[in-house]
């Protein structure tokens, strides 16, 4: 069984995974992105800033990422020049 756990994670400049994911049965994050846009890729590779780098998350949305595989995989970074914080829970 995963444990439970949370995490605030900062978006800036440079592409970031999940820094806190509380262990590999964790197979659920759901996320709010605060503060400023975020460019979202799933696939591994490192997400970019601008058109094409990776779906868009806009401030205030909630999203959600089911599985273990994919939540490790998860890559993150602002769009545009304000960072954003996504309030992370793990399941």
């Amino acid at each position: 069984m995963a444990r439970e756990g949370y995490e605030d994670l900062d978006v800036a400049a440079s592409s970031v995974g999940f820094s806190s994911i509380p262990d590999h049965n964790t197979s659920f994050a759901e996320f709010k992105v605060q503060t400023g846009d975020v460019r979202c890729r799933i696939d591994g590779n490192a997400a970019v800033a601008g058109n094409g780098g990776g779906q868009l998350l806009e401030v205030g949305e909630t999203w959600n990422i089911e599985g273990a595989d994919l939540i490790s995989q998860a890559r993150f970074i602002r769009n545009g020049s304000v960072s954003a914080v996504l309030d992370v829970t793990y399941a």
